[in-house]
């Protein structure tokens, strides 16, 4: 049999410790994302303990215990599922505030009516605390923030549903008649909740980690200005994409989009106004696109759409409408009107190119001609792809 007072006592180090390290690793990292509410309902629970301990571990505790105890353990509950819905950041609907924070003094209050009300005072508790572990089911098995987080969420998951059949097991007792203050039940309790402590911790750290290592793998293959693949990911796509071809024999087609003087919006109205006309530029252009198809910033003011399966009149066509979809309609920034060229190239799969640069550069000298030829235009490059490394065959166009 457990000693109860050795328990509560490794319990309450259990949770301190774990709370303590939750808030040093959101204070020195600026974690954020809930991980201090986490850390509030790790500290609360600790408090939980100590509160039991203090109050002699008798079995039942004294009053005061009971209601200060039950109460400060539905707070810890409220905040680590407050936690759990900062993490998710509206993408699963939230609880009502009420529905959050009432549950701590209801515990309190229940847990305040009299010793001769132990069975149905114990089935209320019981009842209250599996409502806020199913709300915590809900919230955890909701869709995460862009999918990240599983391995956490597991753990977070398996911690909820220990803690309802907890409840479910205290809720049985009371039914039964039996008292869930008796020593071996207060133990099981005890003992349930620190390994729900556990649980949540770690598994609430690994989403927070999991998620920080998927917002940088997104930061470095992404334009953190418009969201677009940025040049790193359009090599990579690039050697992926003509491979492809390649094996199946398709066609690989390149558009090479640079807005048209450009610099004078930048001179005239700033570069903040210049960067939400890259965006808005970049949904533009992105509209006229499928879903396999990627769309890379390049640099500056210029774009490269990869049209994997398109041949050299497919993509021409797509970059038409591109080049309409700019020119014939004001963006929503100032009113502005901004035009593009673009160069477009084509090849089939079974070109020499491995790596996309002499499909790049036919691109790119297509794109020269077109501002050559006055801007606002679509150019094709219709002859054999050039050698990258000589400009001179830009005169062909």
């Amino acid at each position: 049999m457990l000693h109860l007072p050795t328990l509560l006592s490794s319990t309450a180090l259990v949770c301190l410790t774990l709370g303590v390290a939750a808030l040093w690793v959101e204070r020195r990292a600026h974690a954020g994302e809930g991980l201090d509410l986490v850390g509030g309902a790790l500290l609360a629970l600790a408090a939980t303990h100590a509160v039991y301990l203090v109050g002699g571990g008798a079995t039942p505790p004294r009053p005061w215990a009971a209601v200060a105890g039950n109460g400060l353990f539905s707070a810890s509950l409220a905040l680590l599922l407050a936690g759990v819905q900062a993490f998710q950041e509206e993408r699963h609907r939230p609880l009502p505030r009420a529905w959050l924070w009432a549950p701590p003094p209801a515990a309190a209050l229940i847990a305040a009516l009299p010793l001769a009300a132990e069975p149905w005072r114990g089935l209320a508790l019981s009842l209250l605390g599996a409502v806020q572990a199913a709300c915590l089911i809900a919230q955890v098995a909701g869709p995460l923030r862009r999918g990240e987080g599983e391995q956490g969420r597991r753990l977070l998951l398996a911690a909820s549903v220990l803690l309802l059949g907890l409840f479910a097991l205290r809720a049985g007792l009371a039914l039964g008649g039996a008292s869930a203050q008796r020593a071996e039940w207060l133990a099981v309790t005890f003992l349930g909740a620190s390994v729900f402590a556990t649980l949540s911790a770690v598994g609430f750290l690994a989403m927070e980690m999991e998620w920080a290592l998927a917002r940088l793998r997104e930061e470095a293959a992404h334009d953190p200005l418009t969201g677009l693949a940025n040049r790193r990911t359009l090599v990579e796509t690039l050697v992926r994409e003509v491979a492809r071809a390649r094996r199946s024999g398709s066609s690989l087609a390149i558009l090479l989009i640079d807005l048209d003087h450009f610099k004078a919006v930048n001179d005239r109205f700033g570069h903040r106004v210049g960067d939400r006309v890259l965006k808005e530029v970049a949904e533009r252009i992105r509209a006229r696109l499928r879903g396999q198809d990627l769309l890379a910033r390049y640099g500056g003011e210029e774009f490269v759409a990869v049209l994997p399966d398109t041949d050299l009149a497919g993509a021409e066509t797509v970059a038409e409408a591109i080049r309409r979809a700019l020119a014939d309609a004001p963006l929503q920034v100032r009113g502005l009107r901004v035009t593009a060229s673009l160069g477009v190239a084509a090849a089939p799969g079974e070109a020499p190119d491995p790596a996309g640069e002499r499909l790049l550069a036919a691109a790119d000298r297509a794109l020269y001609a077109a501002k050559r030829a006055g801007r606002n235009r679509v150019v094709c490059w219709t002859e054999p792809l050039p050698n990258p490394e000589s400009p001179d065959q830009a005169q062909q166009i």
